[in-house]
C-alpha cells in the first residue's frame, strides 16, 4: 500500500512494510510533517502543541535599545 502526503499525494519513504505509528515523517514535496493516525490508518499532520503552554512568561522587554 501506498502511504501518501493528505496535501499533495506524493507517496512518503518509508522503512519497512508500515510506517511506524509514533515516528515522524515529512513530505519530500511540500515539507510537511506527517505521522501515522493508527484509527484511520492514513498519514496525518501531528497534532499542535499550544505555544503558550510551553513558553515562560514574559515580563517587560528583554530587547536592548
Amino acid at each position: 500500500m501506498a502511504w501518501k502526503c493528505p496535501a499533495c499525494e506524493t507517496a512518503i519513504r518509508h522503512d519497512g512494510d508500515a510506517p511506524t505509528p509514533s515516528r515522524l515523517y515529512r513530505c519530500h514535496v511540500c515539507r510537511l510533517e506527517l505521522v501515522l493516525d493508527e484509527s484511520t490508518n492514513r498519514m496525518d499532520l501531528p497534532p499542535l502543541v499550544d505555544a503558550a503552554k510551553d513558553m515562560p512568561a514574559r515580563r517587560g522587554s528583554s530587547r536592548k535599545r
